[in-house]
């Protein structure tokens, strides 16, 4: 089943499938404008593997892993132009 969240506009704020009512699998979440704002899976409600966040303008902003539901390994913070420029290490 394909589930959505939306803000109090009614605008799309994310969207991806749902099993028994939990995020579960790759989602999709937007800013009001329709960017891209992140992109990562769920596994039942938690967060897990990879996941990217976006600028409003498209450019990375910030990247990492999550291990049930904590951030884990490296994460990347990426300057107003893409480039990395600080990596945090979560054990």
């Amino acid at each position: 089943m394909t589930g959505s969240e939306h803000y109090s506009d009614g605008t799309l704020m994310g969207e991806g499938p749902t099993v028994d009512g939990k995020k579960h699998g790759e989602w999709k979440h937007y800013y009001r404008s329709g960017a891209l704002k992140a992109l990562g899976s769920f596994d039942a409600g938690q967060q897990v593997g990879f996941w990217q966040w976006y600028r409003e303008n498209g450019t990375p902003m910030r990247s990492g892993s999550f291990t049930n539901g904590a951030q884990s390994g490296e994460w990347t913070t990426y300057d107003q132009l893409g480039a990395p420029y600080k990596v945090t290490d979560f054990k």
